[in-house]
């Protein structure tokens, strides 16, 4: 899978270059493991900044939508925010601003040029991320888009050096992570692990970038 978060979208690549039937396997595997079990939210995480993260969440949502699920993704890196430049749209509103009170989880939806793919930005309201992020509006924002998607995927901050990955882990129903190749330690690997099962969250997989 590409490893740059500047983000090479799956519709930028001829069908069957291996790195889109990557992202396709992912998903398979994430239908078995996942949605099938009846799970809807799944975090996009990864242990360090500029592993994939954000082209692997982008990605793998653009294939559900093209499997024929309804699917929105959100942005919950509220201090670096980079899903609408991927998908060319705008942040004057966006998750930040939804939990912050200021407006309403639907309305901070935006539909993208795939069909079945919505975005929600991060936003730009200025109160700590990461009390935004743990207050009671984050779960009542999931539950109303719920009721309206198969499928919520969570591009999130890197584990490493912010709380906002794990406080977000533990109201998904499952942890992706995205880990680059050679660049995380078994003990860095196990540290995270520990802090993800502390957060009440399942690790679903891994999935390796070049």
């Amino acid at each position: 899978m590409p490893r740059d978060n500047a983000a090479v979208l799956v519709t930028d690549l001829n069908d069957g270059v291996r790195s889109v039937e990557d992202y396709k396997v992912l998903r398979t595997n994430l239908e078995y493991e996942f949605l099938r079990k009846g799970s809807k939210v799944l975090l996009v995480n990864s242990m360090k900044p500029a592993e994939g993260k954000t082209a692997t969440a982008a990605n793998l949502a653009i294939v559900f939508a093209q499997a024929g699920r309804n699917v929105l993704l959100v942005d919950g890196n509220l201090r670096k925010p980079a899903l609408h430049d991927v998908f060319r749209r705008l942040n004057h509103r966006g998750l930040s601003d939804a939990l912050a009170g200021y407006s309403d989880p639907m309305e901070i939806v935006q539909p993208t040029e795939f069909a079945g793919l919505d975005l929600v930005s991060g936003g730009t309201a200025t109160p700590s991320p990461t009390e935004l992020l743990a207050s009671e509006k984050a779960c009542m924002a999931l539950e109303s888009w719920k009721a309206h998607y198969d499928l919520i995927l969570i591009d999130s901050p890197a584990a490493e050096s912010r709380t906002d990955a794990m406080i977000a882990a533990g109201f998904s129903d499952g942890v992706l992570l995205v880990i680059k190749h050679r660049t995380v330690k078994p003990e860095e690997l196990l540290s995270w692990k520990h802090g993800i099962l502390r957060a009440g969250a399942n690790l679903v997989g891994f999935a390796y970038v070049n």
